[in-house]
């Protein structure tokens, strides 16, 4: 979901880049306020809404970076990395800026 930064021309900019890059519709990028009100549309209630964005967000670059040192050097350099370096670069970005939220959500039938 979309965070307050977001709202910065610029980095709206870029986040629609990266979207079209994706292949990620602009109507699913929403913010918080939005999304309420699409679960309310859907009938739910929202009880837990919790952001993991630093757990998944900053982390994932990390995890790439483990998980390509420990592969054999021979497939390493087979397997195309950067579209994975890229969005690693992108989410680190996004999260300290605000742009990008990674929200887990839990509700009921209202």
């Amino acid at each position: 979901m979309l965070g307050p930064g977001a709202r910065n021309p610029a980095r709206r900019a870029l986040l629609g880049v990266m979207a079209r890059a994706s292949h990620i519709p602009a109507a699913n990028l929403v913010d918080d306020a939005a999304y309420r009100a699409q679960w309310r549309e859907a009938g739910l209630e929202v009880e837990v809404f919790e952001d993991a964005s630093a757990r998944v967000f900053e982390p994932f670059g990390d995890w790439l970076r483990r998980y390509r040192a420990a592969l054999d050097p021979a497939l390493a350099r087979r397997h195309g990395w950067a579209k994975y370096r890229v969005t690693a670069a992108f989410l680190r970005w996004a999260h300290r800026h605000d742009v990008l939220r990674y929200v887990i959500c839990a509700g009921r039938r209202a």
